[in-house]
């Protein structure tokens, strides 16, 4: 996974309550995603991992997809941290892509 910060300078320029914020495995899986929601006129931008999109949430984002191979034993706790900053009143999409199995390790210890 790249660890640099990918965020487009150009984000500054539009509202941050308008952008997907997006973390995967690989720049080359990131730049498809960020391309494909381009395509459908949502604004996407790349965070090199789970921590920096917190940060960049945060700031403001319409929603958040993540590859599951991104996620680690520290991330339910991110996440929940984020999901509670946002407040009882907001909805804020969570969207965990995952592979076609039943079940992961992640998903077992998931917190509730």
């Amino acid at each position: 996974m790249s660890t640099i910060e990918t965020i487009d300078p150009q984000s500054a320029e539009r509202s941050p309550e308008e952008r997907v914020l997006i973390v995967a495995p690989t720049a080359c899986d990131a730049d498809i995603l960020r391309q494909i929601l381009c395509e459908a006129g949502i604004e996407a931008d790349i965070c090199g991992g789970v921590e920096q999109l917190c940060r960049e949430a945060g700031r403001g984002a319409a929603a958040a997809l993540l590859a599951e191979e991104v996620l680690s034993p520290d991330t339910p706790g991110l996440l929940s941290e984020l999901v509670a900053d946002h407040g009882e009143w907001s909805d804020f999409p969570l969207i965990v892509m995952a592979a076609g199995r039943s079940s992961t390790s992640w998903g077992r210890r998931r917190s509730p």
